[in-house]
């Protein structure tokens, strides 16, 4: 990756983009970043905040454009506010931080984001892993019955699922679920195989079928949002 730091009275080095607040104007050059694309869906983060979901509009050497959904808040609410641009790629989730700009002449809902450091490697998705406690519905696939209880345990691959009433499916059965994690607007659906079933504990273990490419950056992106509020609670 090529990294460009274009700053105001005097030269400087990577360091200098971590001190925005010393008045250095900076420019991170990230064209080599494949992964920030046009359509791209990203969130951003700001500290104090809940993260805010945003779609790449426009996409250049220096800064980004991101249209905000019509459910988030209005653009002057973020203009000026620094943080950091979160988006998923094959590899896992990425980060750059920078600042954001109200940008109306490109669409009412538009923001820029000027870079202030090079993109950030966060974790690979395979060995994303949560304790994420969400709604889910399981169905049998052969009977159809419905399963209703709560998720333990969340990964890429697959989940424990708890708090389940009834017979339930054993092992090698296929079954479809519905994870509905909090302040989600939409569930996540597939399909998967039963590893294992407890029916005194009220328990599933389920191996996922391969998911939507949608499905899945949003199964990650969630996983990776929980854990970092858990750490955050901890400090």
């Amino acid at each position: 990756m090529r990294n460009r730091l274009c700053a105001k009275g005097g030269s400087g080095g990577e360091a200098a983009a971590e001190y925005p607040e010393q008045g250095i104007e900076m420019a991170i050059d990230t064209a080599a970043q494949a992964g920030l694309v046009p359509g791209l869906p990203v969130r951003i983060a700001i500290p104090g905040r809940d993260r805010v979901s945003a779609t790449v509009t426009h996409v250049t050497a220096t800064w980004i454009a991101v249209r905000l959904g019509l459910d988030g808040p209005r653009t002057h609410e973020l203009h000026g506010a620094r943080g950091a641009v979160e988006y998923m790629a094959d590899d896992g989730i990425h980060r750059v931080r920078g600042e954001l700009e109200d940008a109306p002449e490109l669409s009412a809902r538009a923001l820029r984001f000027a870079f202030s450091s090079p993109d950030q490697f966060l974790g690979r998705r395979q060995h994303m892993r949560a304790s994420l406690s969400a709604p889910v519905v399981v169905t049998a696939e052969g009977t159809r019955e419905k399963f209703h209880g709560r998720s333990f345990n969340v990964s890429e691959g697959g989940m424990l699922v708890g708090d389940l009433d009834g017979t339930l499916p054993g092992p090698g059965s296929r079954v479809r679920f519905a994870l509905a994690p909090r302040k989600e607007r939409d569930p996540i659906f597939g399909t998967a195989t039963v590893l294992r079933a407890d029916n005194y504990r009220g328990t599933l273990a389920l191996d996922f079928d391969a998911l939507s490419r949608t499905a899945s950056d949003e199964l990650a992106r969630i996983i990776f949002e929980h854990d970092q509020g858990v750490r955050a609670r901890r400090r």
